[in-house]
């Protein structure tokens, strides 16, 4: 079992362990992917998991949220610049609120706000 993939199965075992009423068919569906032999690192895990979602459909949900994370931290990085440039020395007394108020509504396009 390789380090991804050790991961995954401990936060598939968090989320099946929150389900109560499907414990014993998740149990099962958990049981019988640890069984399948592994894939190859080259194989795109998201076009792996529409392959069987079928066959293990708690597990597909709970892979869909880890791999639905955002690999890059350019969205994070524009956010910080947008801070800096509103909460400037004219703007030094802006509340935290009003401050998440404009960096939302600095996030929408022309067309956002005149459609």
């Amino acid at each position: 079992m390789t380090f991804g993939q050790n991961i995954i199965s401990w936060s598939i075992l968090r989320a099946i362990k929150k389900k109560k009423s499907n414990h014993v068919y998740a149990s099962d569906e958990l049981t019988l992917y640890l069984a399948n032999p592994m894939t190859s690192l080259s194989v795109d895990p998201l076009e792996q998991w529409e392959d069987m979602k079928n066959v293990f459909p708690l597990l597909y949900k709970q892979a869909r949220i880890n791999f639905s994370v955002v690999a890059s931290s350019v969205p994070c990085e524009r956010l910080f610049l947008k801070a800096g440039a509103t909460m400037n020395q004219a703007r030094n007394r802006l509340t935290s609120s009003r401050m998440e108020k404009l960096l939302f509504m600095a996030d929408f396009s022309e067309d956002e706000w005149f459609s």
